[in-house]
C-alpha cells in the first residue's frame, strides 16, 4: 500500500511511479478511494507492516563457485533491479554486516571465515537477518550451528562428496556421456511462445503460457 498523504512526492509523481512499476514489473495496481474497511484493520492501520528495502550481500571470490554466485546475482540485479553488494569471502571477516537484510552464500569453501565472524553472523541471524546458503555452503552453515538443518545422508571424504566405483565411468570414452548424465547443464530463457504453433507442441514449451 502506497499512501498519498505524508509523502515527499506530489500525487502526480506517485501516480507516474505506480504506472512505471506496473509496466516494468508486471504488477497490478489498484486505487482505493478510502482507507476504511468494513472489518479488520484499515489500510495503513497498525496491523500492517512496512515493506523493508532489501540490502543484499552476496559472497564472491576465488573460493566461491562463479556459476552459483552468477545465478543469484543476475536475477536480482538485472530482473528485479535490486542492488547487490559483492563481497569477497576473504574480506567478509572485516565487513560490517549489520546494515544488510540478506546474506547469500553460494556453493564454495568458507573455511576462511573465522570464529569471530561466525559469532557475528549468528547474532545477525538471531536479530532477524535472512541467511541463504546453497550446496556446500549449506553444509558449512549447518556444521557451525548457524542453521538447524540436517542432512538425510552423507558420504564425505575430506569435505567433498565421495563417488563410489559404481558411479564412475568405465573408460575415458564414456566421460562425455557420464558427465552429461551427472551434471545439469544448459541455459534458462524467459520467452513468449505461440503454443498453437507446431514447433511448440512437442518440446515442453506449452507450460510457458
Amino acid at each position: 500500500m502506497v499512501p498519498i498523504a505524508g509523502q515527499e512526492l506530489e500525487p502526480e509523481e506517485i501516480y507516474e511511479l505506480m504506472v512505471r512499476a506496473a509496466g516494468e514489473d508486471s504488477v497490478t495496481v489498484r486505487a482505493a478511494t478510502t482507507g476504511l474497511t468494513s472489518r479488520g484493520s484499515d489500510l495503513g492501520g497498525f496491523q500492517l507492516s512496512h515493506v523493508e528495502k532489501p540490502e543484499v550481500l552476496l559472497a564472491t571470490g576465488r573460493d566461491v563457485s562463479s556459476n552459483d554466485s552468477g545465478e543469484y546475482w543476475h536475477p536480482l540485479d538485472h530482473d528485479m533491479n535490486i542492488p547487490v553488494s559483492l563481497v569477497d569471502v576473504s574480506e567478509m571477516p572485516s565487513a560490517d554486516i549489520r546494515h544488510y537484510t540478506h546474506i547469500i552464500l553460494p556453493g564454495g569453501n568458507y573455511g576462511s571465515l573465522n570464529e569471530a565472524f561466525r559469532a557475528r553472523l549468528d547474532a545477525w541471524v538471531r536479530a532477524g537477518g535472512v541467511l541463504i546458503a546453497s550446496e556446500s555452503a549449506s553444509r558449512w552453515v549447518a556444521e557451525h550451528d548457524l542453521s538447524s538443518a540436517t542432512f538425510l545422508r552423507e558420504r564425505e571424504q575430506d569435505g567433498e562428496a565421495e563417488a563410489s566405483e559404481a558411479d564412475l565411468p568405465d573408460s575415458y570414452d564414456d566421460i562425455t556421456t557420464w558427465d552429461a548424465e551427472v551434471r545439469i547443464s544448459g541455459a534458462l530463457f524467459e520467452t513468449r511462445a505461440d503454443v498453437a504453433h507446431p514447433l511448440a507442441s512437442d518440446c515442453g514449451i506449452p507450460c510457458l503460457r
